[in-house]
């Protein structure tokens, strides 16, 4: 396919051009040194003033102090062309403009939200409606009259969202990170195929870097010739001079009719569904029957109106449900053109309101300074924390990266568990009083650099259910100790060590 050949010769391209400026670094160290003997004292001070201004200015930045601390070891370890990649990459003017477009296009659709405060009057709980009032107020606000389903598995998943995709009449929107070839992605397709020719309206948007690799061939012209309208989000060969394919579209949200919506982990792939596998895939997912669906809507036409395609009726894809009751949840979406992560910033009101447990279930730990700061004063409270991430994970960079974070936490009483069953990949946080089930990593790319999704959930009964069911994981569990993390093996220190430098890149 033409854009996946494209995609690999820019991704190969950029290698590329950053491996010619370490060799042009070297290369000017050596004729600096032979051409400037008589002013060298000179030469220096000019890098070195430079380098101070690039400093500063990083000093002032607002960004993560992890961000700014890559750039700063960057500019000193190559003071010459390490200027050249701050401008280029690193400077957060670099993708202002597209940002700012992206942000005037979701906020236009935003302004679809039902923001009469009504519902948000209704939460009980002093905390979650602090939380609610917070997320109401980057236009999220929350919902009542709906109906929770959690699944803990992929079939279940697979099989409810089959069942509700055959039984769409309106329309069925579906974006994901990941559109991969296989048995799974057969099975949808035929059905879609089937449903477009009935005239139900589909759409679908995938991330180029996340199906890249793995999508089926001529997928964009296989869907499109069966009706089905296909959107490619932010696609490589499009945005390689500036590094803006570093942002991705990580969020993973299924809509059919708009009275029914499904996110969480799982996307369209073998490996998501385990009856594909040997061992087990745990992941989770949200199905949402009512009227929080218009929420997730609107979230999809947003993202879906960033790309070369546009939604304008907005109006006829309200909800068309019957169901009355006081269950309340508020769907949302972050990323990194709001230009404030409110999603980190939930995680860590949740941490500090914990009053008697907090669990989170995640694929990856590589939090910043803050995030590990947040967890050790609340574990040092005496809140009862436990996380539970893979045992065996997808990348080794997330098991040294996640690994190198355990020492701080179990000093200060957090309690880390690593499931051994197979591969754990859901991402939920809760506390004693709310929750969150999200696409949401605990690591830098998902609080800052990627589009997210979530569901924030005050429902206790719901959260209770939740509770009760990841501690049926942990049964599965191996529980990490301080003693064992401090005789990991040399190298693996050495590799965390080197890898932490570049975490907010990872």
């Amino acid at each position: 396919m033409k854009e996946k050949h494209l995609g690999r010769v820019h991704t190969f391209l950029r290698i590329f051009f950053i491996i010619l400026l370490f060799i042009i670094q070297i290369f000017c160290m050596f004729i600096f040194t032979y051409l400037l003997k008589k002013h060298a004292v000179f030469a220096y001070v000019i890098i070195e003033i430079f380098s101070i201004l690039v400093l500063i200015h990083l000093m002032a930045d607002e960004r993560n102090s992890a961000y700014k601390m890559l750039w700063i070891g960057i500019v000193l370890l190559l003071p010459i062309v390490g200027h050249i990649m701050y401008d280029l990459w690193g400077k957060s003017h670099s993708h202002i403009r597209k940002h700012t477009k992206m942000q005037d296009e979701i906020d236009k659709v935003n302004s679809y939200q039902n923001m009469d405060g009504k519902v948000l009057s209704e939460i009980e709980d002093d905390d979650s409606q602090r939380l609610s009032s917070y997320l109401t107020n980057y236009s999220f606000p929350p919902y009542k009259n709906n109906s929770l389903d959690f699944y803990y598995s992929g079939e279940e998943t697979f099989e409810n969202i089959v069942k509700d995709i055959k039984n769409a009449g309106k329309f069925i929107f579906i974006s994901v990170f990941t559109l991969s070839k296989g048995d799974l992605f057969d099975k949808i397709f035929n059905i879609l195929k089937q449903k477009a020719s009935e005239g139900v309206e589909v759409k679908i948007m995938y991330d180029d870097v996340g199906s890249i690799l793995k999508i089926p061939a001529n997928v964009k012209k296989r869907l499109e010739e069966q009706g089905i309208e296909v959107t490619i989000f932010n696609a490589i060969h499009k945005n390689a001079s500036k590094q803006y394919y570093n942002y991705r579209l990580h969020q993973k949200i299924i809509i059919i009719d708009g009275n029914i919506s499904y996110t969480g982990g799982i996307d369209i792939k073998d490996n998501n569904w385990n009856n594909i596998l040997h061992e087990s895939y745990k992941d989770c997912s949200l199905k949402i029957t009512g009227d929080a669906t218009w929420s997730f809507t609107l979230v999809f036409i947003g993202m879906w109106n960033t790309t070369d395609h546009k939604i304008s009726d907005i109006e006829k894809y309200r909800p068309s449900h019957d169901i009355r009751n006081d269950v309340i949840c508020q769907p949302f979406a972050d990323g990194p053109s709001n230009y404030v992560q409110f999603a980190e910033d939930m995680y860590k009101y949740l941490i500090n309101t914990a009053k008697d447990t907090l669990y989170i279930t995640t694929p990856c730990l590589n939090l910043d300074d803050e995030m590990i700061d947040v967890l050790c004063l609340c574990g040092k409270s005496g809140v009862d924390i436990r996380i539970v991430t893979p045992k065996h994970f997808d990348k080794k960079t997330n098991k040294y990266l996640s690994e190198f974070n355990f020492g701080r936490l179990l000093k200060n009483g957090v309690r880390i568990y690593e499931y051994n069953k197979g591969y754990l990949h859901s991402k939920i946080i809760l506390n004693d009083f709310a929750g969150i089930i999200s696409t949401i990593n605990m690591n830098f790319r998902s609080f800052y650099i990627q589009y997210e999704n979530g569901v924030f959930i005050t429902d206790k009964p719901f959260i209770k259910d939740i509770k009760t069911q990841i501690d049926d994981i942990m049964k599965d569990c191996d529980e990490i100790t301080y003693d064992e993390w401090l005789h990991r093996s040399k190298k693996t220190k050495i590799i965390q060590y080197v890898l932490n430098v570049f975490k907010c890149q990872l």
